[in-house]
C-alpha cells in the first residue's frame, strides 16, 4: 500500500499552509493535503485550529492537545496507543475521524473529549488495543452532542493476554438542544488468558427525546468456530489465531494505517 508522505512540523517555524501564534498553530482556510503531519512531541499543551473547508491528517505525538475544527473542516487523527489528553471542538458540518491501533507496551491513561458544537458535525472514533504482560490501559472517552443533527460512532476493540487490564469508560451525552442526534457505541473484547481483565462502562446521558442511540459492550474468549474454519482451510492453529486477531484489530483502520512512516521536517 502506498502511504502518503509525513511532515514533521517544528514548533514556531513558519509554514506556507499555516501560522504559528505562541503554542497555537492555525491551518489556512481551504487548505487540503494528502500528506500526514505531526507536531513535535511536547509536554506543553498545543492548540491546533483547522480553518473552514480545511482537510488534513495528523499523527498525534503531543501529551496534551486541543483541536478546533471550523465549518466543514475534516481531520484524520492517527496515533499508536499512548498516554495523552485531547479535546476536539467541531463547528458546523466539521468531521473528525480518529484511529488508534497497536500494542500497548506500557501503562497508559487517556482522557479524550469531543464537543459537537455545530449542526451536522460528526465523529468516528476507533481504537484497537492489544494488551500483554501486566500493562493497564485506562481510557476515558466523552462525546457531547450540543447541536442538532450531529452524529457519533465510537468503536473500541481489544485483545487481552497475560495479566493485561483494560479499563474503559465511554460517556455519550445529548444536550436538550441536540435534536435528531445519532449516537452509536460498541466495545468488543477478546480475553486469551485466565488472568486478563476488562472493566468497561458504556454510559449515555440523553436530554432530548428525538434521538437515535445504541450502546453495548461484550467480553468473551476467541470464537472457536472461526478458528476451526480457518484451520479447515490449511492454516496452522497459531497462524489462524494471529490472522483472526490482526483482522479484528487492524480492520478498524482500513487504509488509514500504518502510521510508522518516516517523518520529513518541513522547511521554512
Amino acid at each position: 500500500m502506498d502511504v502518503p508522505s509525513s511532515v514533521l512540523l517544528p514548533f514556531r517555524k513558519p509554514q506556507p499552509f499555516g501560522v504559528w501564534e505562541d503554542d497555537s498553530f492555525r491551518f489556512n482556510d481551504g487548505y487540503v493535503s494528502e500528506q500526514r503531519f505531526a507536531f513535535e512531541a511536547s509536554e506543553s499543551p498545543l492548540y491546533v485550529r483547522l480553518g473552514k473547508n480545511t482537510q488534513v491528517a495528523i499523527i498525534e505525538q503531543c501529551s496534551e492537545v486541543h483541536y478546533h475544527l471550523c465549518e466543514k473542516a475534516s481531520l484524520l487523527h492517527l496515533n499508536d496507543p499512548r498516554s495523552y489528553k485531547a479535546t476536539f471542538d467541531l463547528d458546523k458540518e466539521a468531521h473528525l475521524r480518529h484511529i488508534s491501533v497497536g500494542t500497548v507496551s506500557e501503562n497508559l491513561k487517556n482522557t479524550l473529549v469531543v464537543h459537537l458544537n455545530g449542526t451536522k458535525s460528526s465523529v468516528e472514533w476507533k481504537d484497537g488495543l492489544h494488551l500483554k504482560a501486566s500493562f493497564e490501559y485506562d481510557g476515558q472517552i466523552s462525546i457531547v452532542h450540543h447541536a442538532p443533527q450531529t452524529s457519533s460512532n465510537c468503536r473500541v476493540h481489544s485483545v487481552i493476554e497475560d495479566k493485561g487490564f483494560l479499563h474503559l469508560t465511554y460517556d455519550g451525552t445529548v444536550e436538550p438542544s441536540a435534536a435528531d442526534a445519532v449516537l452509536e457505541q460498541k466495545n468488543l473484547n477478546y480475553i486469551l488468558t485466565p488472568n486478563g481483565r476488562v472493566c468497561a462502562r458504556p454510559l449515555m446521558h440523553i436530554a432530548n427525546k428525538n434521538v437515535r442511540a445504541s450502546h453495548g459492550t461484550a467480553t468473551q474468549p476467541l470464537p472457536r468456530e472461526v478458528l476451526f474454519y480457518l484451520q479447515a482451510r490449511g492454516l496452522e492453529p497459531e497462524t489462524a489465531k494471529q490472522l483472526f486477531l490482526d483482522g479484528f484489530l487492524y480492520g478498524l483502520a482500513g487504509e488509514a494505517f500504518p502510521t510508522n512512516v518516516a517523518m520529513v521536517t518541513a522547511e521554512d
